[in-house]
């Protein structure tokens, strides 16, 4: 396979399977530009030649956890941004204290390459608990990226 997770690939005027996968062959009888979009789908670089690749942007959010401090008893404050293309609708920001799992705080949405002050409130930690804080802990932001909404650190 030379490309995969492709979209908008059109072959002898049949849409390719929902896959996306490609091979050398019918890549020689794509009838119009392909999409794929590099920072999730895997290219052969050696196509980027080929005057029918198209690399298209993710425009969709990106939300990340920047930081966590915690500077004074019961409170911590995560800074979350978006450094994504879009809005990020509204969502919710979620703090563990070693395995305790805190109601998680509503955030209205966040503009995109915009960040945010976000305070919590939660037991005091002593030094060396994990302290997590997830942006999105239930998914429901279609993001460019899933794996990023996690920051954890040590209580210090």
């Amino acid at each position: 396979m030379i490309l995969r997770g492709c979209s908008d690939v059109k072959l002898d005027g049949e849409m390719a399977e929902e896959s996306g996968d490609i091979s050398r062959a019918q890549f020689a009888r794509v009838a119009y530009p392909v999409k794929a979009d590099i920072a999730r789908d895997p290219v052969d670089i050696a196509l980027l030649g080929a005057a029918r690749v198209v690399l298209a942007a993710d425009h969709r959010p990106n939300l990340k956890v920047k930081s966590l401090t915690h500077p004074t008893r019961h409170r911590y404050n995560a800074v979350v941004v978006n450094n994504g293309i879009t809005a990020a609708g509204p969502f919710e920001l979620q703090l563990a204290v070693g395995s305790k799992l805190l109601d998680p705080v509503s955030i209205d949405g966040l503009a995109p390459h915009s960040q945010r002050l976000v305070t919590l409130h939660g037991p005091n930690c002593t030094p060396g608990t994990s302290l997590t804080v997830t942006a999105d802990p239930l998914n429901l932001v279609d993001e460019r990226n899933e794996l990023d909404n996690a920051f954890t650190k040590l209580c210090g």
